[in-house]
Parts: C-alpha cells; sequence; structure tokens
C-alpha cells in the first residue's frame, strides 16, 4: 500500500529546503520576496495578539505588587492596634507600576465621621479606573494623623508612620507620611 505524503511533510520539506537558500524559478526570479511577504502577514497577525498578553501581564503584575505592599502596611496597623493604645511603627512601601500598566493611587482610609466603609479600606485605581481594594479582619479604622481625610499615595516610595489612638471606645489607626 502507497501512502500519499502528508501536507506536514509538504511544508517540512519546503522549510527544510528554504533553509538552503532560496530558490530561482524557471523565468528567473526568486521566492525571496513571497517569503518576506509571508513573514511579514505573519507578524503582523502574531504583535497584536502578544501585545495584549503583555498588557494583561503588566496589569496583573502591578496589582500583585501593590497589594502586596498595600497587605504589609496592613499587617503594621494590626501590630498597632495589637500593640496598645499610643504604640507607633514606621513602614517603608514601595509603589511601582509594571510595564504598560500605571498606578494611578492608593488611597488609605477615610473621615472618621464619614458614612460608609472607606475608613476601613485600603483602594488602589489603575489605568484610570478602579483597581481594588482590601481591608483587614476584623475591620480597623484608619485616618490622617488629623483624623480629617484618607491617606493618598502616588507611585514611588513611602515611609509611613502608624499610631494607634481611641476615638470613643474605638480603635483608630492614624497615619501620616514621614517626609
Amino acid at each position: 500500500m502507497i501512502k500519499e505524503p502528508s501536507i506536514f511533510l509538504y511544508l517540512l520539506g519546503g522549510w527544510l529546503s528554504s533553509m538552503r537558500g532560496s530558490s530561482v524559478s524557471d523565468s528567473g526570479m526568486s521566492d525571496i520576496p513571497v517569503r518576506l511577504m509571508i513573514a511579514a502577514v505573519l507578524t503582523s497577525l502574531a504583535v497584536p495578539a502578544m501585545w495584549g498578553a503583555y498588557g494583561d501581564l503588566s496589569r496583573n503584575m502591578t496589582e500583585s505588587e501593590v497589594e502586596g505592599e498595600i497587605m504589609d502596611l496592613l499587617h503594621v496597623v494590626e501590630d498597632v492596634i495589637n500593640s496598645g493604645p499610643g504604640s507607633t511603627m514606621e513602614i517603608d512601601i514601595e509603589l511601582r507600576s509594571w510595564g504598560t500598566c500605571r498606578l494611578d493611587n492608593v488611597v488609605i482610609g477615610g473621615f472618621l465621621n464619614g458614612s460608609g466603609p472607606d475608613r476601613y479600606l485600603a483602594r488602589y485605581a489603575l489605568d484610570g479606573e478602579k483597581g481594588g481594594f482590601l481591608s483587614l479582619d476584623p475591620p480597623l479604622a484608619m485616618t490622617l494623623a488629623s483624623g480629617e481625610g484618607s491617606l493618598e499615595l502616588s507611585e514611588g516610595n513611602h515611609r509611613i508612620r502608624v499610631v494607634h489612638g481611641m476615638v470613643g471606645s474605638e480603635h483608630v489607626a492614624f497615619m501620616g507620611e514621614v517626609l
């Protein structure tokens, strides 16, 4: 029984013959322009797919880095609260973007007399969109050292001081950036 060659062997044979150099047809024309055109078409199809994947990777890496730094800060908040009123700690955090993704800001805590959960959250925004939020369990109130708002951080290195205070019977982490 005789088997016909498969398309794979046909393509493989063509590829192997191209490794030896370009061929010239009976009319004397080279096949190099056709190969260049095929390479250009394949590249134009592959680059957008790779660029989209790179954008997704950039966003995932930025989210991972930012969430890791926020969690480190929240663990310091937890340690300060567990240490009792008046205790103080400082932490250095590095907020940075990765690849094509841009970190807009990180917002920690909120107004103590405000409504809603903002004072218990650490939020971040990426590429002009809401990124995500993190909080401790059980939630702990966090605010500026003055108690009048959120600590807002941009991309870069920051040293944050966290002080445990009491407002009525509520434990509060007062925060400020050390300059």
